[in-house]
């Protein structure tokens, strides 16, 4: 018979939480300049008109503060949008 899953990797119900399979990515923050600080976000969104035209709108908004070195600091704010 045919079966679109692989029977090898199907687990059984599981009858207690040390059964249950659980898949996780672990992040790590990159730290390039050690004590820099960032925050913003990017946003994006699709205006489709009355026609068959249609717009993609983008906009960033990112904040960078911190030291890069003991004599030098950073401030920034970028912004940007179309």
């Amino acid at each position: 018979t045919h079966s679109p899953f692989n029977k090898k990797i199907i687990i059984p119900k599981a009858t207690s939480s040390a059964q249950t399979y659980s898949l996780k990515k672990t992040y790590s923050k990159a730290d390039f300049f050690g004590n820099v600080n960032t925050y913003g976000n990017i946003t994006r969104g699709i205006t489709v008109g009355n026609g068959q035209g249609s717009v993609l709108n983008s906009g960033l908004d990112l904040q960078i503060t911190g030291n890069l070195s003991e004599q030098l600091k950073i401030r920034a704010s970028i912004k940007d949008s179309n």
